[in-house]
């Protein structure tokens, strides 16, 4: 026998085995309408990838029918599709010749970040101590996940996560920067009760946002300045890095420093012009905040932000700005 032949031999045997041990679980699996826990999360997985929502809502029901049980599961399935084990196999599969293609296992489809998240965001409040251990896993996609799932807990469930402000304070020194991110923004939803996180939050004003895609970036600076300020006036050692923030290159990360400072003291005079500015460059996806910061700000907001809406019809209408009687800005008047 050939050295290729015998290494080919063993490949099949291996992943035959591991077939057999994998399959020999699966009576042990929760169940739901006569179905195992991994069969409805690949069914969301697939549901996920192609859009499908029909099938999707159908899968989260049934992860939600069996409950807190279906969490370890969630869980293994990140861990296996994004091991190296998992990635190789089916990197080498499409390489495979036909014929071993039939006599081995098709690979299984990634499972991906998105299901995972659904799925732990899916079982609800009970999930929560699996989340909070699980932001320590090695897996950085079972952690983001996690963190992802403990945001949507407190967001759409209304769920109490202040115990698991330590796990998500640690997380935000990972290595992974979607892990960081996730992290912070779960802590945004503790406002206040996250001051301890404080410390933590201020290096992320200057992260390198590298994410673990080859060209990715993951927003985690605006993220960490929004979260600083809804934490408030408790927040008030993160004003220097805040203050410094204002001249980030980046419209949005200008303005989330910006409505940050005014949410933890108050002040208008450095951060309104900064607002005003970014409405013609932020994308319109994102002006809401924009707007909700010039909301909070009131008065002040409303009148500059009334007479940049003037001045900019003035400019645009000359004419048509005469004929309803909107007159330039002292500012903009002509000096004698």
């Amino acid at each position: 026998m050939t050295k290729s032949r015998s290494i080919a031999a063993f490949v099949i045997v291996g992943i035959l085995l591991a077939a057999v041990a994998y399959n020999a679980r699966k009576p042990n699996e929760p169940r739901y309408q006569s179905r195992g826990i991994n069969s409805w999360l690949g069914e969301l997985n697939s549901a996920i990838r192609h859009n499908d929502l029909q099938k999707r809502l159908e899968a989260e029901k049934a992860v939600q029918a069996i409950g807190a049980k279906a969490a370890p599961y969630v869980v293994a399935n990140l861990r296996r599709g994004n091991s190296a084990w998992s990635k190789n196999y089916r990197n080498l599969f499409i390489k495979l010749p036909a014929w071993l293609q039939t006599l081995i296992p098709s690979p299984r489809e990634e499972f991906t970040f998105f299901a995972g998240s659904s799925a732990l965001l899916a079982i609800g409040p009970s999930a929560k101590p699996v989340l909070i251990t699980a932001l320590k896993d090695n897996d950085p996609v079972v952690r983001s996940a996690s963190a992802s799932a403990l945001g949507g807990l407190a967001h759409y469930h209304g769920t109490d996560i202040k115990d698991s402000a330590p796990a998500l304070t640690e997380c935000l020194r990972d290595t992974d920067a979607n892990v960081r991110c996730l992290s912070v923004l779960a802590l945004g939803h503790l406002g206040p009760d996250a001051a301890a996180a404080v410390p933590g939050l201020i290096p992320l004003l200057k992260d390198p946002q590298v994410g673990s895609q080859k060209g990715s970036q993951v927003f985690v600076r605006s993220a960490a300045a929004r979260t600083l300020g809804k934490i408030g006036p408790q927040a008030k050692s993160a004003l220097p890095a805040l203050r410094s923030a204002l001249k980030d290159t980046a419209p949005y990360d200008r303005c989330m420093a910006a409505i940050a400072i005014w949410r933890i003291n108050s002040e208008v005079t450095n951060t309104l012009p900064v607002l005003l500015e970014a409405l013609n460059l932020v994308s319109d996806g994102s002006k809401w905040e924009l707007v909700e910061g010039l909301k909070e700000m009131g008065a002040e907001a409303k009148g500059a932000l009334l007479e940049k809406i003037t001045n900019a019809l003035i400019k645009v209408d000359p004419e048509a700005a005469a004929r309803a009687g909107v007159q330039p800005s002292a500012l903009d008047q002509p000096k004698r």
